[in-house]
Order: structure tokens, then sequence, then C-alpha cells
């Protein structure tokens, strides 16, 4: 299991770097990342060419991106007293790049230096001027663990406000200690969705809240902001939950309503998520849309003469203590505040008179 989840991790990862390569291309701007880099002299430049590397050679292949004239990383030399580590995806048995279905262009032919000759130890030195002023100190390649977490800190802050999955860089330290075959529990498997795309968490949010407390009238700014912050709605803007919203209602009423045989709109085509409910959840949604439509259109303009006006409700199918004119009162008041069915909420507001009610019932 470790092994697989490990595979699903780097799947992400490399699923994370082609979109970007779509999306940006070869001009692609990283943000800075936080905390710890590779080396002193890590760049934006650099976070740039580890997506593009991997892009390039694919997942951790290191040394290829180090020598590709096309990244940043000439500056960059291997210690010979390092432990040589595993470069992924360069055994034989797993090389997939084959030159008839690449669509990597390969690196172009490095052009040589007449004032660099090589010599028979493989070293490069420069003829002429020696230790120059002008002449830069290679530096040493950084650890391979340290790149696996650095990709994956520049492929989050690249994507923060998309919801592309990118496995956070601490999910790289519990890879390590995997492979030191020491057993932990990853934190479970999640999917994250672009901020077009409506996930089914995020459905299931908006039909809750709609059947607990309705639809804000569009013009309702205050309403609809705590909308989605009750809704954790956070990936979205008000435009995009008032429209779900309508296509939710709009496809409900197509099953609730017989002589509706179609929704007004297509919706597929304006909506990236699943709009379908049950037959119950329709008739739900539509039935607790229009009591709360109605409750805000004719009784909430009127709050102040709602007493007056309930006195003389109906009480056959209410207990001998339900007062209309108060109980009706506090009965709306309760529905508005903690959402429709919410009564055991309702029943402890202290603010409302049934929790006294009922805690005299349980005394007697």
């Amino acid at each position: 299991k470790p092994f697989v989840r490990k595979l699903e991790s780097i799947a992400k990862v490399c699923k994370a770097v082609i979109e970007a390569y779509k999306e940006h291309g070869e001009k692609l701007v990283v943000p800075p990342t936080g905390g710890e880099m590779p080396c002193d002299s890590w760049s934006a430049e650099d976070n740039k060419s580890l997506i593009l590397g991997t892009y390039y050679h694919g997942y951790g292949r290191y040394e290829k991106m180090r020598t590709d004239p096309r990244l940043s990383f000439s500056r960059f030399e291997i210690d010979p007293s390092r432990p040589l580590q595993q470069d992924l995806g360069d055994d034989d048995d797993m090389d997939t790049d084959d030159p008839v279905t690449s669509t990597v262009p390969p690196p172009p032919e490095p052009i040589a230096d007449p004032n660099t000759e090589i010599m028979d130890s493989g070293s490069t030195e420069i003829s002429g001027s020696g230790n120059d002023a002008g002449e830069e100190t290679p530096e040493q390649w950084p650890m391979e663990k340290d790149l696996h977490r650095q990709l994956r800190k520049a492929l989050r802050v690249l994507t923060i406000d998309e919801d592309s999955y990118v496995p956070d860089p601490k999910v790289e330290e519990v890879e390590d200690h995997i492979e030191a075959e020491e057993i932990i529990e990853l934190p479970k498997k999640k999917r994250y969705f672009s901020s077009h795309e409506w996930s089914k968490r995020e459905k299931q949010a908006i039909y809750r809240y709609c059947v607990a407390f309705g639809i804000p009238e569009v013009t309702d700014e205050e309403g609809w902001n705590d909308f989605k912050i009750s809704a954790s709605l956070t990936r979205k803007n008000i435009e995009q939950i008032q429209q779900y919203c309508e296509a939710l209602v709009d496809t409900a009423e197509v099953v609730t309503d017989k002589d509706k045989k179609k929704t007004s709109q297509d919706w597929k085509t304006q909506i990236d998520g699943d709009l379908t409910l049950t037959n119950a959840q329709s008739k739900r949604l539509v039935q607790r849309v229009r009591i709360f439509k109605d409750l805000r259109k004719f009784l909430l303009p009127r709050l102040e003469d709602l007493p007056e006006l309930l006195t003389s409700a109906g009480t056959s199918s209410m207990p001998n203590w339900w007062v209309p004119s108060q109980h009706d009162y506090a009965l709306i008041h309760g529905i508005i505040k903690h959402g429709f069915g919410q009564w055991e909420k309702l029943c402890a507001d202290k603010e409302l008179p049934f929790l006294s009610i009922a805690e005299r019932k349980l005394a007697a």
C-alpha cells in the first residue's frame, strides 16, 4: 500500500505539471515559494526550470534536467563524494521516451566554446585566465529529496487560485520515511477541482443550505455572502453560486412540475458539474425554496405587525398551549435563524419560548 500511495502521489504531481505546461507553456511564471530552498542561490527561474524539466524529462530525472541547456541548472555540478542517487525513470525497462510518440522538443545541441577544452579526466577547464574574477564557482546540485519537495511547492503556488491537485510538500517527508521502511499512515486521498468545476461536496453543501434557508434574493449581497461562508464554498464567487442555485432549482422543477418539460436553459453548457437529484430531493428543494421566498416577500417586511396578523391563525392541529401570536411568531424567527428542520436547535434556543415550555413539561 505505501508503494501504491507513492505512485499515486507522483502521478498527481505529473498531472499538475502537464496542466501547468498546457496553460502557461514555456513562459510560465512561478510566484515566490516560502520556506527553505534547495540551495541559497535558488530563484524563481529555477522553480520554472524544475517544472519545465519535469515536463521535458519526467518526474525525478534531475540529472537530465541539470545538463539540459534550456534550463537554468548549468551552474550546478554533482559532488563526487555524494552517494549516487537513483534517477527515477532512468531504468531501461521503464523508459518511455519513444521518439515516435514524444511531444517534447529535444534540447538544442550545445555550442562549442573555443576557449574551452575537454580534459581527459572528464572535467572542463577554461584555458587562459585560470581563476579570473568573472569566473563562476560551480555549485553543488541539491539533494533529490529537496528537489522533490521544491517541485511540489512550486506547483502549489502556481495553482493556488485553481483546484488542480498538488500534493503538499510534507507528503514527501512521509515518502522518505516509507522508503526507510517506516510505515506511516498517509492522509486520505483527495480530489481537487478547478474553480469552475462543481464537486460532489459543493453540490451537497448547496442542496443542504437551500433546503434549510432557501435562496437569497439576487440583490441580497449579505445573504449571498452568508450562503458562501456557511456552505464553505471558498473556491466559488457569488455569481457562480447564484448560477448553480438557479440551475439546480430549474432542474428540480422539471422533475416535480408535470407541466414543465425542460429546463429554461441548457445548463450543461454553463455548469461543469452534476445537477441531478432524486425525486424526493427535487420535491423537497422546490418546496423549501418557495416557502422561504414567501417568508421573505410577505412576512419579513411586516415583521412588526406579525403578532397581530397571527392572532386569527388556526390551531386545530397544534397542542393546547400553542398561542399563534406568540408561538407562530417564534417559529418563524427560529426557522430563519436556525434553518428549516433544525428543530432541536430551535427548541434549545433560550431566546425562543420553546425551551422553557419543554423544561416545564419534562419537570411535570
